[in-house]
């Protein structure tokens, strides 16, 4: 174990390469620590963030990937086979549909609808009614992240499939002096037959009339003016949605964490074809959730490749320059029966003494250094987010799910783990070009170039 020995004897001797060595591996160990820590905190955030906004995965036709095809409904029966999946939970169908109301008026929140509403209509009839067709409408978005609370009367359930039954909101109730018990009528766009359903249920929402929303004019973008039937019966507002077709299946897992894995057993699984038809978890609340921190971990991703690719060349090439300068050491240890393993040892052996250094010293720091990089990005990210407008309705943002506008780093045992083998790593790589030129030298030939 003399090259050991040496090794040591040699970082205490060579003190000017060797700090520069030191700082260099510290600031490199420094980043390293700094993106596997923003990674495991983001990692975190997102799972809790899964679990907080909702286990749905939903399965609809492909628009992006389909630009040429018409859109075509899912069929419920192809779906629904997924439902046996341990994952699952429960599974609900959705189609939205517009409508017209007659005999009844919807909640107007415009001037302009009501001044020019005559005029328009005399050309086309607007939709005023916005349907909401499902299998189970507790299901629905609203209630399930409590923006709609049922005040009276019951859901529309699974027993209420081909039954023309409605739950409609308070406001329209009240707008219209109708209760559980009482009948309106629906028209489709497309013909002139209106369709009778029994209001079985009144909901409440929280939700108010956006501005924002691109269809706003409309008293259709109301939520007042949003209501409930059975997934069956939106075959009188849509000609495309014959028996067993909607145009959503939605499924909701044991917990959002599954979501990754659900989709990729479905696409074994299910006989739905994928290309075609996607299924996508609700991410325009989660993005919007964890939007800045995702781009801050992306960023330290690449962050990481960046610093351990340029981090190994520039540790290769320093030792590279100290072999140059020892060649008349080297090749004295060689003449004097020292193997090449050993004297690669050696060398593998000063660069792992100082990188053990610069390796503590960073975990001392790296919880300071790796917040401060954190907050830095994030505010960076918040910074440029704060200019992008977002339409709260669509989102179904409620009070109790809040953004992270924070990024809380802590370093774990693990995460050091993986920051050790990391750092091996890095070390590992950067020997590679040394050892093989220590491999090429020949003892007689080192020293005559020497002389």
């Amino acid at each position: 174990m003399n090259f050991i020995r040496r090794a040591i004897q040699s970082v205490i001797v060579r003190k000017g390469k060797n700090l520069l060595l030191f700082l260099i591996l510290f600031f490199i160990y420094n980043l390293v620590l700094t993106s596997l820590a923003i990674q495991s905190s983001v990692q975190q955030i997102n799972m809790d963030t899964r679990e907080s906004i909702g286990n749905e995965v939903i399965l609809e036709f492909n628009n992006a990937a389909n630009t040429d095809v018409n859109e075509a409904p899912v069929n419920v029966e192809e779906a629904t086979s997924l439902k046996t999946n341990d994952l699952v939970t429960a599974y609900n169908y959705k189609s939205a549909v517009p409508s017209i109301a007659e005999g009844f008026s919807p909640v107007s929140h415009t001037e302009s609808t009501e001044n020019d509403g005559d005029s328009i209509e005399e050309h086309f009839e607007q939709p005023n009614i916005y349907i909401e067709a499902l299998l189970f409408s507790e299901y629905a978005q609203g209630f399930e992240r409590e923006l709609e609370t049922l005040i009276d009367g019951r859901h529309i359930t699974d027993e209420d499939e081909k039954n023309n039954v409605v739950v409609i909101e308070k406001n329209l109730a009240i707008h219209n002096d109708l209760e559980v018990g009482d009948t309106l009528s629906l028209k489709p766009l497309h013909e002139n037959t209106s369709h009778p359903f029994e209001i079985v249920g009144i909901y409440e929402t929280k939700q108010r009339p956006d501005p924002n929303h691109p269809f706003f004019s409309l008293d259709m973008s109301s939520p007042y003016n949003k209501i409930y039937i059975p997934y069956t019966e939106a075959r009188y507002f849509d000609d495309r949605l014959t028996e067993g077709l909607v145009w959503e299946v939605v499924f909701y897992l044991k917990s959002g964490k599954y979501i990754d894995q659900f989709i990729e057993d479905a696409r074994a699984e299910s006989p739905v074809d994928f290309g075609l038809f996607h299924m996508y978890a609700s991410d325009d609340l989660f993005s919007y959730i964890t939007g800045a921190i995702g781009n801050v971990a992306s960023f330290s991703t690449i962050m990481l490749y960046i610093v351990t690719g340029a981090g190994a060349m520039i540790i290769c090439l320093i030792i590279m320059i100290s072999l140059k300068e020892r060649t008349k050491e080297i090749g004295i240890l060689f003449s004097l029966g020292e193997s090449r393993l050993k004297i690669i040892g050696q060398i593998l052996s000063e660069v792992i003494i100082i990188a053990i250094i610069a390796f503590s010293l960073s975990v001392v720091s790296g919880q300071a250094i790796s917040q401060s990089i954190a907050n830095y990005l994030l505010d960076r990210e918040l910074t440029v987010e704060e200019e992008v407008p977002l339409m709260e309705q669509n989102m179904l943002i409620t009070e109790s799910i809040e953004r992270h506008d924070e990024l809380n780093v802590q370093l774990s045992l693990p995460i050091i783990i993986t920051y050790a083998f990391s750092s091996l790593f890095i070390i590992c790589i950067a020997i590679i070009i040394p050892a093989f030129m220590l491999l090429r030298y020949e003892p007689r030939s080192i020293l005559i170039k020497h002389d």
